[in-house]
């Protein structure tokens, strides 16, 4: 894309995907996508190489962790039986519609989930793991300025979240530089 010209991949990076991460509509989806853009942004050569796409990096992580942190709550929910039924008309409407549409929801077949065999979370981990030791000082001093603007004076929960996923991981937040 940058081939064609320069800036490309960055502004439908940011304006498009970074944008509309958070609105993928399952749990399967977003966790693909937080996949994505684990490796993306931590495994990819050319995302570190170049100094534009490297100023994302921060708004990547926050999207990724995110995604994840949602997926983990649609899980318990699921656990917990707190599955959500699509709302289809009001009440007296199509009563009978509605008993019938939840009778086939809870009967199909639960499709298989995508990259069911990768743990995205432990992914995103070991890939902020290795970026943060293939560029000393820059990526988590570049994620903690981005947290503390987007809520000064406030604990960051994009970091709390990140913290306990890398602790779960096995990796001690406090060697990242």
């Amino acid at each position: 894309m940058d081939g064609l010209h320069p800036g490309t991949f960055q502004g439908f990076f940011s304006g498009v995907w970074l944008e509309h991460a958070r609105t993928l509509g399952g749990a399967a989806e977003r966790r693909v996508g937080a996949l994505a853009l684990a490796r993306l942004g931590c495994e990819t050569p050319a995302f570190a190489a170049q100094e534009p796409l490297m100023a994302l990096w921060p708004r990547l992580v926050e999207t990724a962790v995110a995604l994840l942190a949602h997926t983990d709550a649609d899980a318990d929910a699921a656990a917990n039986g707190e599955e959500e039924l699509p709302d289809i008309g009001g009440e007296g409407e199509g009563v009978g519609y509605a008993a019938a549409y939840a009778k086939l929801h809870h009967a199909a077949e639960r499709p298989s989930t995508a990259c069911a065999d990768v743990d995205a979370e432990r992914t995103l981990s070991l890939g902020v793991q290795r970026a943060c030791a293939a560029m000393p000082g820059r990526l988590m001093p570049a994620l903690q300025q981005h947290a503390a603007q987007a809520a000064p004076g406030a604990p960051s929960l994009v970091l709390q979240h990140l913290s306990a996923m890398l602790q779960r991981a096995g990796i001690d937040p406090a060697t990242l530089q």
